[in-house]
């Protein structure tokens, strides 16, 4: 998922080094679109403002349709999604009068920034230097100004940029997806047989061992994502298990 967002308005004497106070401010930051798809599923789901919501700033239907849609979610996928997505999202919700939803939420600006050493780790710079699908040319902040008075045929292209970076947002999450710590879709898959916890593969291969301070655990590659990752059967028998001391 992703989204995009009106710019705030407000009264200033300088462009430099200036601090807007809170009376000074005439517009607050306003949610202004979304777009998703589920992962693998071809059909793309979007909305936006309509002309009258842009004039009059009202996000109440669209938060709306975004929460209908997110509900349906175990697992949100986005760039930066954690630290700013979510919170417009959820700011918009308790405004609203809306419940929070609480799924797990894979951030890819978090998994760039953790595992590798970009110069920039802004999605288009990283999906350009990776050979990847990359963000659609929106021409500039004219486009924002146009959206804030409600334009049709810019809320239109807004639209399009938006849905753009869904294609970019799961080429990247593809990518990245070996190095995603913490996520099982084993969870939500019924049977016993073994899978890959990143991308539910079946298809894995034995690759020594992991050693924790708590015992010896069995390692798997999957050969389909790469994921290096580990059973949960610690193969140390009773009294070993007993023996090991823990320096905490």
């Amino acid at each position: 998922l992703d989204i995009e967002t009106l710019p705030g308005v407000g009264f200033f004497w300088q462009l430099f080094d200036t601090t807007i106070a809170i009376d000074q401010v005439i517009e607050d930051i306003t949610f202004l679109s979304w777009a998703g798809k589920w992962l693998n599923g071809p059909e793309m789901f979007s909305d936006i403002l309509t002309p009258e919501e842009a004039i009059n700033r009202d996000t109440s239907r669209l938060t709306k349709s975004v929460w209908d849609f997110l509900s349906q979610a175990d697992i949100i996928v986005g760039h930066n999604y954690f630290g700013y997505d979510n919170k417009i999202i959820n700011t918009n919700y308790l405004e609203h009068g809306l419940g929070p939803l609480k799924p797990i939420i894979v951030d890819t600006l978090l998994v760039a920034k953790q595992n590798f050493r970009f110069s920039s780790n802004k999605m288009a710079f990283i999906n350009a230097k990776l050979g990847m699908r990359d963000k659609m040319d929106t021409g500039g902040f004219d486009l924002w100004k146009r959206c804030h008075y409600g334009d049709p045929e810019a809320l239109q292209k807004m639209r399009d940029y938006n849905i753009q970076d869904i294609y970019s947002t799961e080429d990247l999450f593809f990518k990245f997806r070996p190095y995603i710590k913490n996520l099982n879709v084993a969870l939500y898959v019924d049977g016993v047989i073994e899978i890959c916890p990143v991308c539910g593969s079946k298809e894995w291969k034995p690759e020594g061992h992991f050693y924790t301070p708590a015992g010896k655990w069995p390692a798997r590659r999957c050969q389909n994502c790469k994921c290096l990752y580990r059973t949960k059967t610690n193969v140390f028998k009773a009294d070993k298990k007993k023996s090991l001391g823990i320096n905490s």
